[in-house]
């Protein structure tokens, strides 16, 4: 889903008559309204929560759970999700996914951020997007690019 504005809903409406019965009949202003709210809400709003096991070689990822904003189970995972060399994940969606109108919305990520979920490693995680990709950089607690322990679980929320 990309960030839309009041354009993208057709613009500014006005209504042609009065509303005559509000319990079929919607107002222009009310509409408008609404499409204002759901704009801003593209702007900012969380698409993708994704956890994955780190690993000590490169490889697949083992997505152990996910949320996004086209659905739950594992056909939202990432179409390749890999460790590509040490403290290095990429993660990568489709271009579009179907929206709940069967409309085909582009997969495109703005940021994001992440978390090591650990009570044994400490360190930090930097991720970077562009289009549909994620990149996780982990580092450990001096700053050297790491894997951590092998399984560690990697919180990745992307916008």
């Amino acid at each position: 889903m990309l960030p839309a504005d009041l354009d993208t809903y057709g613009g500014t409406f006005t209504d042609a008559e009065p509303v005559e019965d509000p319990t079929t009949q919607m107002a222009a202003s009310y509409d408008m309204k609404r499409s204002a709210d759901l704009a801003q809400l593209t702007r900012n709003a969380l698409k993708v929560w994704i956890r994955f096991e780190t690993r000590a070689s490169n490889g697949t990822l083992t997505i152990s759970a996910r949320s996004t904003i086209w659905g739950d189970t594992n056909s939202y995972d990432p179409t390749t999700a890999t460790r590509s060399s040490s403290g290095v994940y990429v993660l990568t969606w489709p271009a579009s996914f179907n929206d709940l109108l069967a409309t085909a919305e582009t997969v495109s990520f703005t940021r994001g951020h992440a978390n090591i979920c650990s009570s044994v490693d400490a360190g930090h995680v930097n991720v970077i997007t562009s289009g549909a990709t994620a990149t996780v950089y982990i580092f450990d607690a001096t700053g050297s690019a790491s894997n951590l322990t092998a399984g560690t679980l990697i919180d990745v929320f992307l916008y």
